[in-house]
C-alpha cells in the first residue's frame, strides 16, 4: 500500500514538473527569450561601457542645473507629502476616527503607495504638462501614501490613557 502511494505521489510530481516545464518553454518562446543573444551581442555592452571613458565634463553646467532641479523636486515632493500625510494619518488611525472613515482613507493610502511614481508621473504629465512640476506631484502623491501609513501606525501606537484623558476634558 505504501509503495503504491509513493508511486502515485512520484507520478503526480513528474506530471507537475513536466507541465511547469512546458509552460516555461511556451512562455519563453512567446517572450522571445534567446539567451544566446546575450553572448552574441556582448560587444554592444562593451562599447557602451567604453563610451564612459574618459569622462567628458564639457557640459558640467547642464549637469549641475539638472542635479539642482532633481534635488529640488525631491525636496518639494517630500515637504508636500509630509504636510498632507499628517491629516491623512489621523484619519487613517482607528483610535482617532470611526471605522467608516478609517477604512476608505487606508485604501486611498494603499493605492498611493502601491502605484509606482512613474505611473503617477505619466498621469501628471498629461494633467500639468512635461516638466519638473509633474515629477514633484508624482513624488508627492507616492510619498504621501507612504508617510501617511507610517504616521498612522505611530498614532495608533499611542497609549490609550493620554488620549482618553484629553477626550475627558472635552477635546474631540
Amino acid at each position: 500500500m505504501l509503495a503504491q502511494e509513493k508511486k502515485r505521489v512520484t507520478k503526480t510530481r513528474i506530471m507537475f514538473v513536466l507541465g511547469a516545464a512546458i509552460i516555461l518553454v511556451f512562455s519563453a518562446l512567446q517572450s522571445e527569450i534567446i539567451f544566446l543573444t546575450l553572448f552574441q551581442k556582448s560587444g554592444n555592452m562593451v562599447e557602451y561601457i567604453q563610451s564612459y571613458f574618459p569622462p567628458d565634463f564639457s557640459d558640467w553646467k547642464i549637469y549641475l542645473e539638472d542635479t539642482i532641479i532633481t534635488i529640488s523636486m525631491g525636496l518639494w515632493g517630500t515637504i508636500l507629502a509630509a504636510i498632507f500625510a499628517v491629516p491623512f494619518s489621523i484619519l487613517a488611525s482607528e483610535n482617532m476616527c470611526p471605522i467608516w472613515i478609517v477604512q476608505p482613507i487606508r485604501r486611498i493610502l494603499d493605492a498611493m503607495r502601491a502605484i509606482n511614481e512613474v505611473v503617477f508621473a505619466l498621469i501628471f504629465v498629461v494633467a500639468v504638462g512635461l516638466g519638473p512640476f509633474a515629477g514633484v506631484l508624482a513624488l508627492f502623491v507616492h510619498t504621501a501614501g507612504t508617510l501617511g501609513k507610517l504616521f498612522s501606525e505611530a498614532v495608533e501606537s499611542i497609549e490609550p490613557g493620554p488620549v482618553e484623558g484629553i477626550r475627558a476634558t472635552g477635546a474631540s
